[in-house]
């Protein structure tokens, strides 16, 4: 299985994004990361270091698709923590990102 590069999945979410008429409500968004869900890594490795490019994008409607997809998969090994303490300190500096983030805890 050849993995999905972080400007592929990008590409992705920016089309499926582009096909919604309105607002980016979550409800839409949630239809959004279930589609999206299939092409992830099935490897949990590969999936943090994906979601970590991610969430260095910066951009919240993504940082939510990641924090869903965390949850789903249930990703609370104890070496990810390390990461998460990272998004934590360098990533999250508004209400909205610290209140999605709070989703994987």
């Amino acid at each position: 299985m050849v993995l999905i590069k972080k400007e592929e999945l990008l590409r992705l979410i920016k089309k499926e994004i582009n096909k919604v008429d309105g607002d980016l409500n979550s409800k839409k968004r949630n239809i959004i990361q279930r589609r999206i869900y299939k092409y992830l890594p099935k490897e949990q490795d590969e999936l943090i270091k994906l979601f970590d490019e991610l969430v260095k994008e910066d951009q919240w409607s993504i940082f939510w698709m990641v924090t869903q997809w965390i949850k789903r998969k249930k990703l609370y090994k104890k070496e990810y923590m390390e990461i998460y303490e990272d998004w934590l300190y360098n990533n999250i500096n508004t209400w909205g990102f610290c209140d999605v983030f709070c989703y994987i805890i």
